[in-house]
């Protein structure tokens, strides 16, 4: 692959990214929901990549909190924060929990009724996901839409305090039990 390089004086051509890294990244795993469900996992993420990138819009059709579970994980391994923006001109607010039961507000939709369906987008990082030393941090955006029809903006941190076992599965849900609407989709890749 060729990438424009500057040296300090001039532009060239440089060759980057020979052997298979330098951060290229490749499609592991893509699913989207053809029939409401609960859940969205992805499995079997092989540890073969320096970080993971998650890409996803989810929705509901309800006010909703979304989630995310890592090798099915439910018991009290996850702290996470966040901040929240709106587009009214409010201050921003923030959420946190420790000992939680999942990586909790990875994005959020409020929506006056279930016939105005707003969907939620998000970007999660989880660098050395394989890692099994330290516990492993997530970092993450999303967005989605208020009640007033204004955009809402999240930042979010997490950490799974779990250091036994490589990441090797993501799951999406409610933070709740509905399900997740026909047309959410979730996308990851693997970073070298």
């Amino acid at each position: 692959m060729q990438a424009c390089q500057y040296n300090g004086s001039s532009y060239a051509w440089a060759t980057v990214g020979s052997g298979g890294g330098g951060g290229v990244m490749t499609k592991i795993a893509s699913v989207t929901l053809t029939a409401a469900a609960p859940t969205i996992t992805i499995s079997n993420i092989p540890g073969t990549y320096s970080k993971l990138v998650i890409d996803g819009v989810i929705s509901s059709g309800y006010n909703a909190s979304y989630m995310m579970l890592i090798n099915g994980d439910t018991a009290a391994d996850y702290n996470w924060s966040n901040i929240v923006l709106t587009g009214n001109g409010n201050a921003p607010n923030n959420q946190a929990a420790n000992a939680d039961t999942g990586i909790k507000e990875i994005c959020h939709t409020q929506v006056n009724s279930p016939a105005s369906p707003t969907p939620c987008t998000f970007s999660i990082s989880i660098p050395f996901y394989a890692n099994t030393t330290f516990p492993r941090n997530v970092i993450g955006v999303s967005t989605g839409f208020s009640t007033t029809g204004y955009t809402r903006t999240e930042t979010l941190s997490g950490t799974w305090l779990n250091t036994s076992n490589a990441i090797t599965s993501v799951t999406f849900q409610l933070d709740g039990s509905l399900n997740l609407a026909v047309g959410s989709s979730v996308n990851v890749y693997g970073v070298q």
